[in-house]
């Protein structure tokens, strides 16, 4: 592969001039670019949304366990609640959407008092996703033998519907699990 003057073809300055794209070629190029995107675009969104449901979801599974954990090392009851927009107490009205506290309960009433001490806050939920209890309670509490005082079910929700939604079971013995369940989305 040598010219007449024993450089390689491609080092020939004879070719100099053949080495950039056309006009045409950038086209074409950009085109199928375009069309790759515009089919890829949907399916990355839906990847999207479900790794923020995910990590919703393990983000309240990972407060759920330190709460069970303080409860149980400390002999105390723990409460996992929605907060207040000042993360300073439970809102029993409130969204999980809001965020969520967990506290040391220590007269294990359910409710913040002014002896209690906030160990996490969670803060609002930035993203299109919905939490909804059932019962519809806005909070968990945890005695110190890590059992909760009643079963409870939170479902994750997006603007999908209920066929991307996941389930959250709080088992009266301390047990969290994913529900096989069809949920149902509000």
């Amino acid at each position: 592969m040598y010219s007449s003057t024993g450089f390689l073809y491609f080092l020939d300055s004879k070719t100099k001039g053949n080495d950039g794209f056309t006009l045409i070629e950038l086209i074409i190029v950009l085109a199928i670019a375009g069309i790759v995107l515009t089919i890829g675009i949907p399916g990355f969104s839906s990847i999207i949304k479900d790794n923020r449901q995910t990590t919703l979801r393990n983000e309240f599974t990972s407060y759920f366990h330190f709460a069970k954990s303080v409860a149980v090392t400390q002999g105390e009851s723990v409460t996992l609640c929605s907060r207040n927009s000042e993360g300073t107490n439970c809102n029993d009205s409130g969204s999980w959407d809001d965020g969520w506290i967990v506290f040391v309960d220590i007269n294990g009433d359910g409710d913040k008092d002014s002896e209690d001490t906030i160990l996490k806050i969670q803060q609002a939920i930035n993203d299109d996703i919905n939490i909804t209890t059932s019962p519809a309670s806005a909070k968990v509490t945890i005695n110190g033998r890590g059992f909760i005082t009643a079963q409870s079910t939170f479902t994750f929700c997006d603007s999908r519907g209920a066929n991307y939604a996941n389930v959250k079971i709080l088992s009266k013995t301390g047990r969290i699990s994913l529900s096989t369940a069809s949920p149902t989305c509000s």
